[in-house]
């Protein structure tokens, strides 16, 4: 007995254009059709998994050039070609810096999770919530009201397919090159680094660095401890995916415990501690169920957190343990067992510092 075959469904093509796909972006930020100015919903056809996909990606396409219009337009961001020297016309990719990035004491760098096109933080949240809730447009926005300069890493172009930068090679016998500086996230990451940051005015510097890119942060760091330990002085996680075993030292082990935090998706109360050691530092819940929509809960507990250890860092005291200067008493109550075994751990670290390097040491010093 014989079967038929199936024939495969021809994938529709889009055009690159919001309007002629049906849909808008309101006042709100918030992505609507056309007709009937309902929210977007995935399933537009019905049990047409291609179709329905295609859309979606047509979708944020667009919806990604938008983000990139509004970081330019309205945040002053500056388009940049990387490896430096290229142009248009080579095998390149883009960040996007502040135009003080070079001379601004205070900088925060964002570094977002994998797939993910240029300035966004998670495609969910942009098509179910706001697209500028979705991107980094809210976080700029919020750095550069507090006097930061900023630097958008894009880690998700390494190889340049058909004239564009991407992170996954689509199934095809069509020539690829990999984009010099950026043959991985993590490349990426230090090539921006060397590049742009350490050689800055920078002294205060904060990165926020959500799923993937919490691994490229922690990457950069270990690589560049000298140039970077004492300038970072706060890193920002989100549903970080980082781990302290890929921690190689005592010394980045102590840094890490006294610079970061990460916020967890979790059913607990949004700013309860998390008791994780995957991570090597403190974890707090976000209140978010899904971790795309993490660091769009966060957005007033990371900036709070940022005021206080960074542009008011005389009043903040990081050996203190002191509910009132880390945390918010109305957010959550800490678990005071949990913070002195990590203090508990801290001094073991610095006693073998100290038979290694000396008690003159300058990690044995408190400024």
């Amino acid at each position: 007995m014989f079967k038929k075959k199936k024939t495969k469904k021809e994938v529709p093509v889009f055009p690159r254009d919001i309007k002629a796909l049906g849909y808008c972006i309101d006042e709100k930020g918030q992505l609507r059709t056309l007709e009937t100015g309902e929210p977007y919903k995935f399933e537009v056809k019905e049990k047409d998994k291609a179709y329905n996909e295609a859309l979606y990606d047509a979708l944020l396409e667009t919806i990604g050039d938008w983000v990139q219009e509004k970081l330019q337009n309205e945040c002053g961001m500056v388009r940049t070609i990387l490896p430096l020297g290229a142009t248009e016309n080579d095998i390149h990719t883009k960040i996007y810096v502040s135009p003080d990035y070079l001379t601004n004491e205070k900088m925060i760098i964002f570094i977002p999770g994998t797939s993910h096109t240029i300035g966004i933080w998670s495609r969910r949240v942009l098509a179910d919530q706001s697209v500028v809730e979705g991107s980094m447009i809210a976080y700029t926005k919020r750095a550069r009201e507090m006097g930061f300069s900023v630097v958008i890493t894009n880690p998700n172009e390494v190889f340049w397919f058909k004239d564009k930068g991407v992170l996954i090679l689509p199934r095809s016998t069509a020539e690829f090159s990999i984009i010099p500086g950026s043959e991985s996230p993590e490349s990426h990451i230090n090539y921006v680094f060397e590049n742009f940051v350490i050689p800055s005015a920078a002294q205060k510097i904060v990165i926020v660095a959500n799923s993937y890119g919490g691994h490229c942060a922690i990457d950069v760091v270990q690589n560049k401890f000298n140039d970077l330990s004492d300038r970072v002085k706060a890193i920002e996680f989100t549903a970080s995916t980082h781990s302290i075993d890929f921690v190689k030292t005592d010394k980045m082990k102590v840094w890490i415990r006294e610079h970061c935090r990460n916020w967890l998706m979790s059913d607990q109360n949004a700013g309860e501690e998390v008791i994780d050691i995957r991570f090597g530092c403190t974890s707090l819940s976000s209140g978010a169920e899904l971790n795309e929509f993490v660091t769009t809960n966060v957005i007033d507990d990371v900036f709070n957190f940022i005021e206080r250890k960074v542009v008011n860092s005389e009043d903040w005291e990081i050996n203190e343990y002191n509910d009132d200067d880390l945390y918010d008493d109305k957010l959550f109550t800490l678990d005071r067992e949990g913070i002195m075994d990590d203090i508990t751990d801290i001094k073991e670290i610095q006693k073998k510092i100290e038979l290694e390097e000396g008690p003159d040491s300058a990690w044995l010093k408190n400024d």
